[in-house]
């Protein structure tokens, strides 16, 4: 039998009659979407979807008194059903800092997944994405690539992917597809491990400090040091047990000891052994590589990203001035792709909070003095002073919060 279409809300009656409907429910599928700009989300859509494969659309773009309305707050809020999402952790903080909402009992697919690879002994994790999660819990492909690579391609064009309105017949497809692929199986699957492992506790106070992680700045930095507890942990252990033979090949790909190297600052490697400096240069060598290769190729704007950036403007202050000049080479490739890009997608009128996180960074960093200047063109120069004068008014604002409170 076919599934039935999504279905799109964007009344407060609507909403109402919706949230009467799921109030009884045991689970519920939620994922948002929207613009995200480092750890912030703007909300654009949320998705909510049932165990039968129903799925609502609420368009926050359309009318943001939808997440201000009562019913659909009870459901997010509520502590007798269970809200089933991926990585939760930027929808908790944007539902919370945007709409006042707390999410309640969340069951998180990401953070169910880390607890049983850690019950095999696992410390640290690659970035992980919903596709290949759910193919560990399911046989059937639950998000299908070209869904994925379709948005992707879509963002590249257009970083308001969210904003733009009407959505699309694809853009549909693809929101609800992110709920359908959370539950019955994958969820079921996973919630029968953890119980059959005795995780449950570990679990919920895992899920909860990913629900508060943009919300209190503690819980972000008990994070932080969890990790790096766990990278000098690795480390360590590859002092005691390599030999300045080995080599960054002899570890497998995503494995604890590549993470923890990606992971280590330069200085705290320089200020161990010869084994752990050794090797990682010989990570910084081989992301150079990749990170070179992404830029030569077709697809250079999909694979540009504001980590990869972050990596090449603290690669460029490296020690060794060989790997430094290098950095700064494929740095100003990309700055080139970014550019370019800027001026065919935007004009002087576009909001700069639209533009990409990647995007903010490099327009930052341009050495533009005047409107006059005949070395960038004229939508950059209208875009950098925007962004410089929203960074201004910003800091001015929490510079008298600071003072008054």
């Amino acid at each position: 039998m076919a599934s039935e279409e999504p279905e799109l809300v964007t009344s407060i009656e609507e909403c109402e009659r919706i949230a009467s409907l799921l109030k009884d429910e045991a689970i519920l599928a939620l994922d948002c979407q929207g613009v995200y700009r480092g750890s912030h989300l703007r909300l654009n859509l949320l998705q909510i979807g049932t165990s039968k494969g129903k799925v609502y659309l609420f368009d926050v773009q359309v009318n943001k008194n939808l997440l201000l309305n009562d019913g659909l707050r009870h459901l997010l809020e509520s502590k007798d059903i269970e809200k089933v999402m991926f990585q939760c952790s930027k929808d908790s903080g944007a539902l919370y800092h945007n709409f006042q909402i707390t999410l309640q009992n969340v069951f998180d697919i990401q953070d169910a997944h880390i607890i049983l690879e850690e019950q095999k002994g696992r410390k640290l994790f690659p970035s992980l994405n919903l596709r290949n999660v759910c193919r560990v819990y399911s046989p059937i492909d639950k998000v299908p690539k070209h869904e994925e690579d379709s948005m992707k391609e879509c963002a590249v064009e257009s970083s308001d992917y969210w904003e733009t309105r009407p959505l699309t017949a694809e853009k549909v497809s693809v929101a609800a597809g992110h709920v359908k692929a959370l539950i019955p199986e994958v969820y079921r699957e996973q919630k029968g491990r953890i119980e059959n492992f005795g995780l449950n506790q570990k679990f919920k106070e895992r899920v909860l400090e990913s629900v508060k992680l943009h919300i209190d700045r503690t819980v972000y930095t008990q994070r932080k040091d969890r990790i790096n507890g766990h990278v000098m942990e690795i480390l360590h252990s590859v002092e005691n047990t390599c030999t300045t033979n080995t080599k960054l090949q002899d570890f497998e790909k995503d494995s604890d000891e590549r993470i923890a190297l990606q992971i280590v600052d330069v200085e705290i490697a320089q200020n161990m052994s010869e084994i752990i400096q050794q090797l990682k240069k010989e990570y910084i060598d081989s992301y150079l590589d990749e990170i070179l290769k992404d830029v030569k190729s077709d697809e250079a704007e999909l694979l540009v990203t504001s980590s990869k950036l972050r990596f090449l403007n603290k690669t460029r202050g490296h020690p060794d001035k060989s790997i430094a000049k290098i950095a700064g080479r494929i740095r100003d490739e990309i700055q080139n792709i970014v550019l370019s890009s800027i001026e065919r997608k935007y004009d002087v009128g576009t909001d700069v909070s639209l533009l990409s996180t990647c995007e903010q960074e490099i327009l930052r960093d341009l050495p533009i003095w005047s409107d006059d200047d005949p070395n960038f063109p004229k939508v950059i120069k209208a875009l950098f002073w925007r962004l410089l004068d929203n960074d201004l008014a910003r800091k001015l604002a929490h510079f008298i919060r600071e003072i008054t409170d």
